[in-house]
């Protein structure tokens, strides 16, 4: 699964800011039931099929090797980033998943950064090593 601090930390600063946070599970079975890359369980507040077809400020994916392939398999998450990028929305990305699911999806328009491992660095169409990428 994804990378705990990064799944939770996101929820937890943007729920203090005001947000209306939503957690969406991408497994294919439809389980809300999610274990993180470690261990933990969190149970996600919807599937990645009940928020489809929601219009986002932001849709911001978590890091973690093995939840990152597991998003970029998502078909519907592919999908609504696609949309995000196209109406010129946030979109967000920690440690593996630029590399992984932003390229997937194709949107990332200009630089971007992750995990400095040399194959998710390779992944990038050009990279930055800066540790944050805001456009």
């Amino acid at each position: 699964g994804s990378e705990e601090i990064e799944t939770v930390c996101i929820t937890d600063t943007l729920s203090r800011l005001g947000a209306n946070v939503v957690l969406a599970s991408v497994d294919p079975e439809g389980k809300k039931l999610i274990t993180m890359s470690r261990g933990l369980q969190i149970v996600a507040n919807k599937t990645i099929k009940e928020v489809e077809d929601q219009d986002w400020d932001l849709i911001a994916c978590p890091g973690g090797m093995i939840g990152a392939h597991n998003l970029q398999k998502s078909e519907i998450l592919i999908s609504m980033l696609k949309k995000q990028n196209k109406q010129k929305k946030y979109i967000g990305a920690i440690c593996a998943a630029p590399a992984t699911v932003l390229v997937t999806a194709g949107v990332l328009n200009d630089g971007a950064t992750c995990y400095p491992t040399k194959y998710l660095l390779e992944q990038l169409p050009n990279y930055t090593i800066r540790d944050v990428v805001v456009h």
